[in-house]
């Protein structure tokens, strides 16, 4: 199944025990650099951006949820156990939610050994005539910080018993397996383990509840400490919107739960308080090993769309905080993903294959077919940021006595009827090329900003098909405004 098992000395040595520049160096100047991994057929992949060459590190798998390394170089997968490869071949195909699974880890540069570190108890049993069920359901895996351990969430079937609901640590240095806490809240709907990502500022767990009483399904947000204590939570209701996504973002120099909302706009969860607040900017992916030299990419959603996971649009901002052009991509993040030096950037395309974007062109990856748009797509150690002050979201001196901006990527606007047409320019600032104009009262939607330019808080929008940048106002009045509900 595994074409090779993973040597834990060999691991630790090669990723997790690189100090200071020989660690940065070695991900730069290892093989890994150029290997973009992807799921295909549920197996994994990996494709060499310089060779042009592609080959499967799995073979016969069931590859549901893969996570790299902060170092690079290694990758936790959740991948069926055997009895559920088993059930699969005797039933013919088994519905109704998630399989029992185990949490794999593999060196994908040396293809040196793959090493189960969560596998089913010995008197696991699942679609077996005469006896009872019994197994463990896992969640996608997340890795520390620091790469030095793996966590995910599991739940017993089919007791689904609160001590089994629980959220549970691997330590590579010790071999380790240890439960953080159990009674984890009960997921709405089908059973299942619960999504799990792991930042600096604990462990964050999502929920979907039921409230008898107005009978919805709001969404909580758990944060936890490696210990098992709650350190933070909150509960986003209906009326506020659905929950996209949530990712660990860093702002100002501390983490914070990023929560995204279905019409695009974002939201912190600070984890040392619990407090909640609107997003000052919309947060980018870059890379963390170059943080200084590496690309923003910012993405927006049309909430209108039809589709989900071709609904986005992305942007590239310099490491300068120069805006740049937008991006030939329509994936969801997740599916999108920048190489350690932070410039290149590999992700599902419209075809239904992966593509990389560098030096300003896209270029399709040659025998890389994903069957989902979804699909999972890794290259380098990448995280989340809302820039500081001069990087292209934070208010910057030239716009000081300019009125504060008041709309972010995801919202409708419009230009303020009873007043005139703003110009649609090809970049930020009032001496970019003109696209048009945008008619009093005419609606748009905005993709990204806001950005300072010559004094004035321009946005990217989209409207009626035509996408530039268009300006908020000045430091007497506002030309647009947020679109007001109907």
């Amino acid at each position: 199944m595994y074409r090779k098992t993973l040597m834990l000395a060999l691991a630790a040595c090669l990723f997790g025990a690189l100090p200071g520049l020989w660690a940065v160096r070695a991900q730069i100047e290892n093989p890994a650099a150029n290997l973009v991994l992807f799921v295909q057929g549920g197996n994994l992949w990996v494709w060499d951006v310089a060779s042009g060459e592609s080959q499967p590190i799995t073979l016969n798998t069931h590859i549901e949820g893969v996570a790299l390394s902060p170092a690079g170089g290694l990758v936790a997968m959740r991948d069926w156990s055997p009895i559920s490869y088993d059930a699969w071949e005797r039933s013919g195909g088994i519905g109704g939610g998630p399989l029992p699974s185990d949490i794999v880890v593999v060196n994908y540069v040396t293809l040196e050994p793959g090493m189960t570190i969560a596998a089913q108890p010995d008197d696991a049993s699942f679609f077996v005539d005469g006896v009872p069920d019994s197994a463990i359901l896992r969640s996608d895996p997340t890795w520390s910080p620091d790469g030095a351990s793996v966590a995910w969430t599991e739940l017993h079937y089919p007791s689904l018993s609160p001590e089994s609901n629980r959220l549970v640590m691997y330590t590579f240095a010790t071999g380790e397996t240890r439960v953080v806490t159990t009674n984890l809240p009960d997921m709405m709907g089908v059973p299942q383990p619960l999504q799990v990502k792991w930042g600096e500022g604990g462990l964050a767990l999502r929920v979907t509840l039921f409230d008898e009483a107005s009978i919805t399904y709001p969404e909580q947000i758990l944060v936890y400490d490696t210990d098992g204590n709650l350190r933070a939570q909150t509960v986003v209701s209906e009326d506020e919107g659905a929950l996209a996504d949530y990712q660990w973002i860093t702002w100002n120099d501390a983490p914070y739960v990023g929560i995204q909302f279905g019409d695009g706009h974002w939201e912190l969860l600070d984890p040392a308080t619990g407090n909640r607040q609107p997003a000052p900017a919309a947060p980018q992916l870059y890379g963390t090993v170059f943080p200084d030299d590496s690309l923003g990419l910012r993405v927006s959603r049309d909430a209108q769309s039809g589709s989900y996971w071709n609904s986005f649009t992305w942007t590239a901002t310099t490491p300068d905080g120069q805006p740049g052009s937008s991006l030939p991509i329509t994936s969801a993040p997740g599916s999108v993903a920048l190489a350690a030096d932070g410039q290149r950037i590999a992700y599902t395309n419209d075809h239904g294959g992966l593509s990389v974007w560098q030096n300003g062109q896209a270029i399709d990856m040659p025998g890389t077919l994903v069957v989902d748009a979804y699909a999972p797509v890794l290259w380098g150690p990448n995280g989340w940021r809302i820039a500081a002050a001069g990087n292209g979201d934070a208010p910057q001196d030239a716009c000081a006595t300019t009125l504060p901006p008041r709309l972010q990527p995801g919202v409708q606007a419009q230009v303020i009827p009873g007043t005139s047409a703003n110009n649609l320019r090809a970049d930020p600032g009032a001496g970019a090329a003109s696209l048009g104009q945008i008619d009093p009262g005419a609606a748009f939607t905005v993709l990204d900003g806001p950005l300072c330019a010559g004094g004035m808080y321009w946005y990217q929008v989209d409207y009626n098909g035509t996408v530039g940048w268009t300006a908020e106002g000045d430091a007497a009045a506002y030309w647009i405004e947020p679109l007001p509900a109907s």
